[in-house]
């Protein structure tokens, strides 16, 4: 059976639940089988994150050799269409394309465009933007999750073209309601007579970054990377330094056209709020004092508008006395850059190294083992900081932000 052939019997169970269910009951199970799907919107993005009964063999996903992983979207209607994962070219990659109820492709399966897949252990996670899903933001989207793991075993000798394949659920659809997205950030002003300026700037966390950035744009026509990283800092230890006014200081200096911030591994301080009283970490006043400070950096960060921000989210730690501490910086984050919009954007690095917010020494990242984090479980590695660096330039450039 070919691998056209092979979808296409995979997403036959799409047709009438009650008539699917008993052959799907009937014929032996892969070898390889989801036990859990989820997904979320962050941002404009939604994201899939699949779980299944041991670890996922990355080397093995092969579309040709019926050993696939989808996510299909409005399964029960004629606009259905799938984004399937599996490894091409020695890393993985996800495709997208409409279906017929059959499951066979309309138009000819294409990459899908800014999708981010990551593997760990049993978990695999695919996200991308909504737009390249053809999915609108503010409306309700069913989907499915399927495996089709053809693989020698029992399953693979029988006729019955749903053999070797799993639904979930078996029948019906999940249901992901979504929100409306968050501003863009603005075009930057072209063009530049003073070509790009970019700023790298946090605590220890910028590390390694900074200079990866630095390596991958030095190519790249008048464009000038800035690193300013201040060991030890936090926001919430003025006493080491005043990152609300040192974020004046750096954007009236070097002036930058983009700033990328990575900051808050050595928070978890007390704050004062708004109206003077102490607030500990990391309750509800916390994050919210910790929000206004952020959000008074972005706003000095932006310029008046000439400059965009990228501010990543810290992973998963190891130590369990940073644990309880980085998802609160995070939330404070993400609640900052919704307050100022446009221009800018939250990298959340959670997905990639840490997902499902636990913490990983190695992930997979575009189908490479890497060791991402350094011994003490906060920091990236050098490998780890690489990847970080990546997602960064992916970002700038589908933004347009590079020249």
């Amino acid at each position: 059976m070919t691998a056209r052939a092979l979808a296409a019997a995979a997403l036959a169970v799409l047709m009438p639940a009650a008539a699917a269910a008993p052959a799907l009951a009937q014929s032996p199970a892969p070898t390889l089988q989801l036990t859990a799907a989820t997904a979320r919107q962050t941002g404009s993005d939604l994201q899939f994150d699949l779980r299944f009964d041991r670890p996922l063999p990355v080397d093995e996903l092969q579309a040709a050799s019926g050993r696939i992983v989808c996510v299909v979207l409005s399964p029960l209607v004629a606009s259905r269409r799938r984004a399937c994962v599996s490894r091409r070219d020695g890393a993985l990659s996800a495709t997208f394309a409409r279906i017929d109820e059959g499951g066979v492709a309309t138009e000819p399966p294409r990459a899908l465009r800014g999708a981010r897949i990551a593997a760990q252990g049993d978990l695999l996670t695919l996200r991308a933007p909504a737009a390249a899903l053809r999915v609108r933001l503010e409306r309700r989207v069913d989907w499915q999750a399927y495996v089709q793991w053809r693989d020698g075993s029992e399953c693979t000798l029988l006729p019955d073209p749903n053999a070797c394949i799993q639904m979930l659920p078996a029948s019906g659809a999940f249901t992901l309601d979504t929100r409306s997205a968050p501003s863009r950030p603005a075009p930057a002003r072209s063009p530049r007579p003073h070509g790009l300026r970019l700023l790298a700037t946090g605590d220890s966390m910028i590390q390694l970054i900074d200079g990866d950035l630095a390596r991958r744009l030095a190519s790249r026509r008048a464009t000038s990377v800035r690193s300013d990283a201040h060991i030890g800092s936090g926001i919430t230890k003025p006493g080491v330094l005043d990152w609300p006014r040192r974020a004046r200081a750096q954007s009236s200096g070097f002036k930058p056209d983009v700033t990328v911030v990575f900051l808050g591994a050595n928070d978890g301080f007390d704050l004062r709020s708004a109206s003077g009283r102490r607030a500990a970490c990391c309750g509800a006043a916390w994050v919210s004092a910790y929000a206004r400070r952020v959000e008074a950096m972005m706003r000095s960060y932006r310029r008046g508008g000439r400059s965009r921000v990228y501010w990543l989210t810290l992973p998963a730690p190891r130590p369990a006395s940073f644990a309880r501490i980085f998802p609160r910086v995070n939330a404070a984050i993400e609640r900052a850059a919704k307050r100022v919009g446009d221009g800018v954007r939250v990298i959340d690095l959670v997905p990639v190294f840490t997902p499902g917010g636990e913490f990983r020494q190695t992930i997979t990242f575009r189908g490479h083992t890497i060791d991402a984090r350094q011994p003490d479980g906060v920091h990236l590695s050098i490998a780890g900081a690489s990847v970080a660096a990546s997602l960064v330039v992916d970002r700038l450039r589908a933004d347009g932000a590079l020249p």
